[in-house]
């Protein structure tokens, strides 16, 4: 009898492979789900589970190139604060805003947001 598709019951060299391609660049859970016919839901639990990781995965955070344009002389340049999920957010004078999640210190986030302010 073959294995259902969506029971779960799938061989970790499988789940290993399918975790390793939502790592590939450009690649996102919901398309590698749909390839292989899977619930998006069900690769984001394997992607917690250390035993499907693959070894080579780059995990450190990347920057992405920023620019901002049109900021008023006289605006203030941002203003920010830590919201209740342990997050911060960060508003431009432009009103666009940058926001962190996690065990982030305001100081070093905010450091990284006015190198991106002229």
């Amino acid at each position: 009898m073959g294995r259902k598709k969506g029971s779960g019951n799938y061989p970790h060299a499988f789940k290993r492979q399918v975790v390793a391609e939502t790592f590939e660049r450009g690649a996102t859970v919901a398309a590698v789900a749909r390839v292989h016919g899977l619930n998006a839901n069900m690769i984001f639990q394997w992607r917690k589970d250390e035993r499907f990781m693959p070894s080579a995965v780059n995990l450190e955070p990347q920057f992405l190139p920023v620019e901002i344009e049109g900021v008023p002389d006289s605006a203030p340049a941002m203003e920010s604060r830590a919201d209740s999920a342990g997050g911060i957010v960060v508003t431009l004078a432009s009103g666009h805003r940058v926001s962190a999640q996690g065990d982030v210190s305001v100081e070093t986030f905010l450091q990284v947001v006015r190198e991106l302010v002229p």
